[in-house]
């Protein structure tokens, strides 16, 4: 369980589990809790805006449609094959 949280861990499990928050393990990079709240601050701002509409709508029909593309076919006497190194 601790695995995935050690720093939820108390004091007395950390020195039991030789896993010592700062010494032995590092401390959490980010605090998820107000990261969350900040990136939902900033997207309610983001959605206020006049031209939010437009874009999102853009967006979704680039990326978000379901619909599938048509595949290119490729002649069977075509042999290129694409360069990394070009």
């Amino acid at each position: 369980m601790w695995i995935h949280e050690p720093w939820k861990m108390s004091s007395a499990l950390q020195q039991k589990a030789n896993c010592l928050l700062g010494v032995q393990y590092p401390m959490p990079i980010v605090d998820h809790t107000s990261a969350i709240r900040a990136a939902r601050k900033k997207l309610s701002v983001a959605r206020i805006q006049s031209d939010y509409e437009k874009e999102a709508d853009q967006v979704f029909k680039k990326l978000g449609s379901r619909q599938r593309r048509a595949k290119q076919k490729v002649s069977p006497t075509d042999n290129r094959q694409i360069s990394l190194f070009e």
